[in-house]
C-alpha cells in the first residue's frame, strides 16, 4: 500500500508538474538594462542601537529618481540595518528597497559599506544589489542594480534585468 502510494504521489507530481505554464520573458521594453539619476530627498539614520552609530541602526530614506534630462521618472523608497563587519571606520550595511515608477515597482536587496551612513548622500564606492522583484512592468524582475559615478561625475543607479512571469 505504501509503495502504491508513493507511486501515485510520483505520477502526481510528474502530470502537475507538465501541465505548469513554462516560466517565459516578459515582452516589454521596460524590462531591459536602464539607468536612472538618484536625488537624495531624506536620508536619515535612526540610532535604536548603542548611542551613537552601532550595529543594529537603520539607514533610511526617500530618493528622487530623475532621467538624463532632470525630470523626476520615479521614487526610491530604502532601508538598511548596520550590521557587523566593515572596519576601520566603515560600516557594513545589510537592506533593502523599492524603486517606484509610473509603469511598476522593482525591488532589490544586498549588503553595501559606507564610511558614514548617517550622512544624506550616497556611498562613495560603487554598490552593486541584487534585483529581487518587480510589479507592473516590472513583475517578476530579477538581475542587478549598481549604483556608480558616471563620467561627469553624477551618481547613476544602472539596472541590468530581465523580467518573468
Amino acid at each position: 500500500m505504501i509503495a502504491l502510494r508513493a507511486a501515485l504521489a510520483s505520477l502526481a507530481t510528474i502530470i502537475l508538474a507538465g501541465s505548469a505554464p513554462p516560466l517565459q520573458a516578459q515582452d516589454n521594453s521596460a524590462c531591459v538594462a536602464f539607468e536612472v539619476y538618484p536625488d537624495y530627498v531624506d536620508v536619515r539614520l535612526v540610532d535604536l542601537g548603542e548611542p551613537g552609530m552601532s550595529i543594529g541602526d537603520m539607514r533610511v530614506g526617500e530618493v528622487r529618481l530623475l532621467d538624463d534630462t532632470g525630470a523626476e521618472v520615479g521614487r526610491q523608497h530604502f532601508q538598511a540595518t548596520v550590521i557587523p563587519g566593515g572596519g576601520d571606520g566603515i560600516h557594513m550595511l545589510v537592506g533593502h528597497g523599492d524603486e517606484v515608477y509610473a509603469n511598476g515597482t522593482i525591488t532589490w536587496s544586498g549588503s553595501f559599506t559606507f564610511a558614514d551612513p548617517s550622512t544624506q548622500g550616497p556611498p562613495a564606492d560603487d554598490v552593486v544589489v541584487s534585483v529581487i522583484g518587480g510589479t507592473g512592468d516590472f513583475a517578476g524582475a530579477n538581475g542587478t542594480l549598481t549604483w556608480s559615478n558616471d563620467a561627469q561625475g553624477r551618481r547613476v543607479a544602472s539596472f541590468d534585468i530581465s523580467c518573468v512571469q
